[in-house]
């Protein structure tokens, strides 16, 4: 099969979507495919085409754009002149731009994996997911399949695209377990605490720094990832006075990222919205206690697991409350020994997915 991959942000960026596309797209190549990610390209110092893991990587400029919704012509022009190069297109993301332009990829069949939230997260942005609902809804038409990475975001993808529940199913996120295991942690004294992914507002990572400052100064919190909340969760560690035991370290490589969740004692996402609790999985394979906020997502992932690291408490939790349970999960032991779901797993059953696209032949396209 020849399979191209639709996202608008890839390695070395980080993030969940990411994450998903690269074990998914590296695990296919690996399986004897031809495998490209189509992607967006921010970052000038960047090849406008590369291999990363067997995976051939095209990015497109992004001539104008406001984050966290950019728009790549070229990308689209590519879909519309060069699909039929490919057996089938898997786009993931329905809130980037990107996506809707595989509408123009007429001549194979589409794969649509939504990562789906719901509404907006911006004050800027919700107000534009009402009219752009109407080209969502025909991605979903258009999608031979829709794959959803939980029961969560498959029941909200089945409330607000019901004509797209036939061809739904969920194939939930995966974690390679072995690269936690062999990681060494970093050589650091106290208590480190760490969050992972894009910085945008809806993640509230300010509230892990604000929890920080109400913390003993043997407590640390590490940042990985960088994104458009960068500038302000700056100035709330700087204005808080705790400028010098925050360490935002961007983006980095998947040893270091492993090295620092092995670090980490406790691991904190105060998300508001998420399809898949990507990065709780990631820290319960490392073996760090976790903090999250409960909502169904994680709600999922705690049952999903059975781990009894993972405590939950409201996303509108105070910085006092949210402090108290990070002590509480620094000092308690915790069972390490979670029900993981596996990447290996999920590109199997992805690829067999894909299959039964092909064999569908022209009514693989029978949804357009």
């Amino acid at each position: 099969m020849r399979i191209g991959y639709v996202c608008s942000h890839y390695l070395p960026s980080r993030g969940g979507v990411e994450t998903h596309v690269a074990n998914i797209a590296s695990r296919v190549a690996a399986a004897g495919h031809v495998v490209e990610v189509l992607t967006e390209l921010r970052d000038r110092t960047l090849a406008t085409t590369s291999t990363i893991d067997g995976v051939t990587v095209r990015r497109f400029i992004v001539p104008l754009w406001w984050q966290p919704y950019s728009f790549s012509p070229a990308l689209w022009r590519y879909l519309a002149s060069r699909s039929g190069e490919y057996d089938l297109i898997h786009v993931h993301n329905y809130h980037a731009l990107s996506s809707p332009g595989a509408l123009l990829a007429r001549r194979c069949p589409l794969v649509l994996t939504p990562h789906y939230h719901g509404a907006g997260h911006r004050t800027l942005g919700r107000p534009l997911h009402a009219p752009y609902r109407s080209v969502g809804r025909l991605l979903f038409t258009r999608s031979s399949r829709v794959v959803c990475v939980s029961g969560y975001e498959a029941g909200l993808v089945r409330r607000d695209f019901p004509h797209a529940a036939d061809r739904m199913t969920v194939i939930p996120n995966g974690v390679d377990p072995e690269p936690f295991r062999k990681s060494s942690p970093f050589n650091h004294s106290g208590t480190v605490l760490l969050t992972v992914g894009r910085l945008k507002r809806y993640k509230n990572v300010h509230l892990a720094i604000e929890a920080l400052a109400l913390l003993p100064p043997a407590y640390s919190l590490a940042i990985v990832g960088d994104g458009p909340a960068l500038p302000s969760l700056r100035r709330v560690s700087q204005g808080l006075g705790a400028g010098n035991r925050v360490t935002f370290l961007g983006s980095v490589s998947e040893e270091n990222l492993c090295r620092w969740y092995r670090t980490a004692s406790v691991y904190i996402s105060m998300s508001e919205a998420e399809a898949f609790g990507m990065t709780l999985v990631e820290a319960v394979a490392a073996g760090s206690a976790v903090v999250a906020s409960d909502i169904p997502a994680h709600r999922e992932i705690k049952e999903m697991t059975g781990a009894s690291a993972v405590r939950l408490l409201s996303p509108l939790s105070s910085p006092g409350e949210l402090a108290r349970v990070i002590e509480q999960a620094a000092a308690s032991p915790h069972d390490c020994q979670a029900r993981l779901p596996t990447w290996d797993a999920a590109a199997q059953q992805t690829m067999r997915l894909y299959e039964d696209v092909l064999e569908d032949g022209p009514a693989g396209l029978a949804h357009r």
